[in-house]
């Protein structure tokens, strides 16, 4: 079970992470922003994609979404400040953006995954199976 959660959650990721990396290409190569603001405003607007459909695909939750909502908001704002920090580390150290990027997308992803698992979409089911 742990396998195919993570399976989904990995590819509903890719479909967010798909966003943000359109987003960040976008800003930097048309409107020459600095990747790590682009890299920051493409993980906003992904972050929408990624709560609906994790929480209908990933984690099949039956929570309301009130509660839902805000646990994920509060581990994508960590996970927002952890990937800025990164490509921002990253791209001072003349690591080219996209590589950075990867290797930030790689850290913020165990970040999110471990979050959302054990406390946004965690059921009653999850919890008792764990007892």
């Amino acid at each position: 079970m742990l396998f195919i959660r993570f399976s989904r959650f990995a590819l509903v990721g890719a479909t967010a992470t798909s966003i943000q990396y359109v987003i960040l290409f976008i800003l930097v190569h048309w409107v020459k922003s600095d990747p790590v603001l682009a890299s920051s405003l493409g993980f906003i607007l992904s972050a929408s994609v990624n709560y609906i459909l994790n929480y209908h695909y990933t984690f099949r939750s039956s929570q309301q979404h009130g509660p839902a909502v805000i646990k994920f908001m509060t581990l994508a704002s960590v996970g927002l400040i952890l990937n800025s920090i990164i490509m921002q580390f990253l791209t001072q150290s003349e690591l080219h953006y996209l590589i950075a990027q990867l290797c930030t997308t790689f850290v913020v992803l165990f970040w999110n995954y471990s979050g959302n698992a054990l406390w946004t979409f965690r059921s009653a089911t999850d919890q008792h199976d764990q007892m």
